[in-house]
């Protein structure tokens, strides 16, 4: 995991400063600003006012593009080192996922780290046409990928389907319990795109609910600072 310049989006428990700049003799400006260790932290600056805006960067999953009516997309959180398997093409067999195949289910999927559209994540590179779905004559966008979630922080499992994209997204979570070696209850959910002054909808799986006030108003920064996944030396994920 590396530290990227990335136009993107934000988070809770908010940290708000200014911060104090230096310019040089040939007019550049140089800003210092901390991420925290291990990257624990997200951090939007302003070019305009040296302003920055601080949150925690585990306090969510997945987030859901919600700028515009008329175009979709979707991120894992990276701090949380998320990989993203696709574990079926047919949304019928929901009931039929084993992680025991998980070494049948090709290589594990991330947010692109070279992108024109940072809402071009994960789950978006999906085998569908539309990554995780298809795009019908009804303008809906509906879902036929099962992926599952593997963290490798807890090792802990999630099973989880996008189903509908209208003007907001409708999908289903269930988490596996190794205890038992079953998955759990499947939780579903719809986050429409709402009126937030931001770029995404947050969601987590541990509250089950929608993360609130995770960005700044969109004309307050300019540049956001984050972890993300890299193909490093053309060796590993890292």
């Amino acid at each position: 995991m590396k530290t990227k310049l990335l136009l993107g989006s934000l988070f809770a428990l908010t940290v708000q400063q200014t911060i104090l700049a230096q310019v040089d003799a040939n007019g550049y400006t140089t800003v210092n600003m901390s991420m925290g260790g291990s990257y624990q932290n997200r951090v939007f600056f302003d070019l305009s006012t040296n302003n920055t805006v601080t949150q925690p960067a585990n306090t969510w999953d997945v987030a859901f593009y919600r700028n515009s009516a008329f175009d979709f997309g979707s991120r894992v959180n990276d701090d949380k080192k998320i990989e993203v398997y696709e574990a079926s093409n047919s949304a019928a067999n929901w009931n039929n996922i084993n992680i025991a195949n998980i070494a049948s289910w090709g290589a594990a999927k991330y947010n692109p780290d070279n992108s024109t559209a940072l809402h071009n994540g994960a789950f978006e590179q999906g085998s569908a046409s539309s990554g995780w779905g298809v795009y019908g004559s009804n303008h809906h966008v509906t879902g036929s990928i099962i992926f599952v979630l593997k963290y490798l922080s807890t090792g802990e499992y999630i099973k989880f389907m996008i189903e509908d994209y209208f003007g907001g997204y409708t999908f289903k979570y269930s988490k596996w319990n190794a205890a038992t070696s079953t998955w759990g209850t499947t939780e579903t959910r719809t986050l429409p795109n709402g009126t937030d002054d931001a770029y995404f909808n947050y969601f987590s799986f541990t509250t089950g609910a929608k993360v609130e006030n995770m960005e700044p108003p969109k004309a307050n920064w300019d540049l956001m600072f984050t972890r993300y996944y890299t193909f490093y030396m053309n060796y590993m994920m890292y």
